[in-house]
């Protein structure tokens, strides 16, 4: 007698394709939440995640500084999607100050990185551009670097992303190099083949963000060279800044 095959209820799902979620922003992946994202989430997970990851604490200072950086994103995000038009507002201004910024420093003959991460396109779309930002400047063997020095401390407001400035073969001088202590963001800055002595390393002390400098063929002497390295290998060791209290996280 031919048997019958009865058939399985299939379990739920099971032969049901499944939906792509959409990728997580990279902040999220590097602070590990998951959707919904509110500003308390992201409080919370950053202070967890950082000390953690801080270094003097064992942590490795390349996991420090990705959630430090992943914590930047997450405000900027959330400010976007809180309040889109008011956050395009608040960019579009400075979006028009940076881009004309840009324009005045390639006229004077400098070549000027910018940076626009993919998270912020995935995330903003079409508002992508409005934050970006200048974060390096290079002019090389150039008479028009005294012009370039005074734009950049002008515009210093307009430059918070700044962290490599690099004017190799320029003739730049004792006063020249001091000017540039307004320039706070900067961490490496390339002085090489330029008119500088010793004094010059004076701008060392007022650039608190600074661990890399090039000087060389220039009249700055072997121990004062010694000396400044010495100053950056520690700053460099020192890093990162000490976590923050949750009341001082904005």
């Amino acid at each position: 007698m031919p048997t019958c095959a009865v058939p399985t209820k299939p379990g739920p799902m099971s032969n049901r394709p499944i939906p792509d979620s959409p990728p997580r922003p990279e902040f999220a992946v590097s602070l590990g939440l998951l959707p919904p994202y509110t500003m308390d989430d992201v409080k919370r997970a950053y202070l967890e995640k950082v000390k953690q990851a801080h270094p003097d604490r064992g942590g490795d200072r390349h996991d420090f500084d990705r959630i430090q950086h992943a914590f930047e994103q997450a405000n900027e995000y959330l400010r976007f999607r809180s309040d889109r038009r008011q956050w395009i507002a608040a960019r579009m201004e400075e979006y028009l100050a940076v881009e004309t910024l840009i324009e005045t420093l390639q006229g004077i003959g400098a070549k000027v990185e910018t940076n626009m991460l993919d998270w912020v396109r995935r995330s903003f779309g079409d508002f992508a551009d409005l934050t970006e930002t200048i974060t390096g400047v290079r002019l090389e063997n150039s008479d028009r670097v005294g012009e370039l020095i005074d734009t950049l401390v002008r515009e210093r407001g307009n430059l918070p992303g700044l962290r490599k400035l690099e004017l190799p073969g320029c003739p730049v001088d004792n006063l020249g190099a001091l000017d540039l202590r307004a320039l706070k963001s900067i961490n490496s800055l390339d002085l090489s083949r330029t008119k500088i002595t010793d004094r010059a390393l004076t701008v060392v002390d007022f650039l608190p963000e600074l661990v890399s400098l090039e000087i060389e063929r220039t009249a700055i002497g072997w121990w004062a060279k010694r000396r400044v390295e010495r100053l950056l290998k520690k700053r460099r060791q020192s890093r990162p800044d000490p976590v923050f209290h949750p009341v001082n996280i904005p």
